[in-house]
């Protein structure tokens, strides 16, 4: 499995198109106020309570990376993985700005957070890697990592078998004993399946539960949430296992 570790951002191949569709993905989800009742604040507190400070991988990055570290604990590097370079292109947009969303302003608030918190996070050592994590995963550098994290990536598995499967493999790139996988799935409605594809529905709690048995992971949580207006996603699958 290929690796590309990505120093030049400049790229002449870029598609427009990706690049709208990643932009237009961090406005609606990540830019306006704090949506309650989508199940974010599980995913929160989830990460609040089970993340482990040190070194981050952060998969299927996309625009998100630093909402979620919000709530983590002690950080000392911030590594994101994509499958694109135009996802890496429109989260490195964002770490290099000083642009604070309403969202993130709206969590600072509701969980007492350091107004400096996200500050700190951007001026962390970071690097970005391309690489299909759905697949047999490459070695990556600065393993092993005290926490990995896949919000989303995994629901764009076609089947169940390929979803379980996917848990294999960020399990050598974690700290034996003690590192965290942690991630969230959402579950596409059907109007969303009828213009784009992608029929998820096969995600349950289950299907975690038999992934953390087959690869040797502790189960440390595991939940189902509702998510209420939305037209896109109907439910969440979160998790948090432990190597």
């Amino acid at each position: 499995m290929k690796l590309e570790i990505v120093k030049n951002l400049n790229s002449s191949n870029i598609d427009k198109k990706r690049l709208d569709y990643y932009r237009r993905y961090a406005s609606e989800y990540y830019n306006d106020k704090f949506r309650p009742n989508q199940g974010t604040e599980v995913i929160l507190d989830m990460i609040k309570k089970f993340a482990p400070g040190g070194k981050w991988l952060d998969i299927g990055a996309g625009p998100a990376t630093l909402f979620w570290s919000l709530m983590m604990p002690k950080l000392t590097s911030i590594n994101c993985s994509e499958i694109t370079h135009e996802g890496i292109i429109v989260l490195d947009e964002f770490f290099q700005s000083d642009f604070i969303p309403e969202c993130y302003k709206d969590i600072i608030q509701l969980y007492w957070l350091s107004d400096k918190k996200l500050t700190q996070n951007r001026g962390l050592p970071r690097e970005y890697y391309l690489f299909d994590a759905l697949k047999e995963w490459p070695e990556l550098p600065s393993r092993p990592y005290d926490i990995i994290t896949a919000f989303g990536v995994y629901g764009l598995c076609r089947n169940a078998t390929e979803y379980v499967q996917s848990f294999a493999h960020p399990r050598a790139s974690l700290v034996g004993g003690k590192g965290v996988l942690m991630g969230a799935n959402w579950v596409r409605s059907k109007e969303m399946v009828a213009k784009h594809g992608g029929d998820n529905s096969y995600l349950r709690k289950s299907l975690v539960d038999e992934a953390a048995k087959k690869y040797n992971y502790k189960l440390k949580f595991l939940s189902e949430e509702s998510i209420q207006g939305d037209k896109n996603y109907d439910r969440v699958v979160i998790w948090c296992l432990q190597a």
